[in-house]
């Protein structure tokens, strides 16, 4: 929708998710997101609907990537949640966290450079975790 290379798109989503942008631009930016995020939105929903069917109501959600960082992720599905829980009549408890590669206690000697939820996918497909993997 903005017709801009990948390092212009990576060097925006950053400043977007840090509020250093103009308004006019986190309003651009904020309608794309919207657009792209229905699909993921719904993945979510059934997700939850899930867990709620099997009567699990205590759960922490870790979100991870490079879109991880973006306030509106964390606020969508923390207001699922919410909506879920009243939808369900029931008392929805956890937690939505940013998980990032410091969270993944399993692997040792952890490259300082890896910083960034972006890096988690990577890691966690890698072959570092091999058998499972501890938060």
């Amino acid at each position: 929708d903005l017709n801009i290379d990948e390092s212009s798109a990576a060097y925006l989503k950053e400043k977007y998710s840090k509020k250093m942008l103009t308004l006019e631009s986190e309003i651009k930016i904020n309608k794309i997101l919207q657009k792209s995020g229905k699909e993921w939105y719904s993945e979510l929903n059934d997700k939850v609907k899930e867990l709620i069917k099997k009567d699990i109501f205590h759960f922490d959600i870790y979100i991870f990537g490079g879109a991880s960082e973006l306030p509106e992720i964390k606020n969508a599905v923390e207001a699922k949640l919410e909506e879920m829980a009243e939808r369900s009549a029931v008392s929805i408890l956890g937690k939505v966290n940013v998980m990032y590669p410091k969270d993944l206690k399993y692997i040792k000697g952890m490259p300082e450079t890896l910083n960034s939820p972006q890096f988690v996918p990577a890691l966690l497909v890698s072959g570092y975790l091999l058998d499972n993997f501890i938060i």
